[in-house]
């Protein structure tokens, strides 16, 4: 086998791996396109919310863009009781999508429309 086709083989294979170890709902947002992230970057941001899950506070995401890290780290936030804050200019496509995963806004859920440094503020978010 040539090493170029090998290469890819073995990186279709990782990847097939790193997307088993992903929760259900990783795997859901990849298969339905909502995110821009690789398998790794969404490994890498499930790794990072483990990480932290001791650490009192909030989430907050700026640039939701389609939602689908949204519905990850929004979803973490909300079974430990804490607040998820999203900043998204796609603020319609955004909602419809954290709905649908059973996130409901304003509660534990707060999406914030426009880019994040027209909504974000030292003092706190806006409303």
């Amino acid at each position: 086998m040539p090493g170029t086709v090998r290469a890819k083989v073995h990186h279709n294979l990782a990847r097939i791996a790193d997307s088993a170890r992903m929760a259900r709902t990783a795997r859901q947002v990849l298969d339905e396109r909502l995110t821009y992230l690789s398998v790794g970057k969404l490994r890498q941001l499930e790794n990072a919310m483990a990480m932290t899950k001791r650490v009192p506070g909030g989430v907050l995401e700026c640039g939701v863009a389609l939602g689908g890290s949204a519905v990850l780290l929004g979803r973490y936030a909300a079974a430990r009781g804490r607040t998820f804050d999203g900043r998204s200019d796609l603020f319609g496509l955004v909602q419809g999508t954290l709905e649908r995963y059973g996130l409901e806004l304003d509660g534990d859920v707060r999406l914030h429309k426009g880019l994040f440094e027209e909504t974000l503020h030292p003092a706190g978010p806006s409303r």
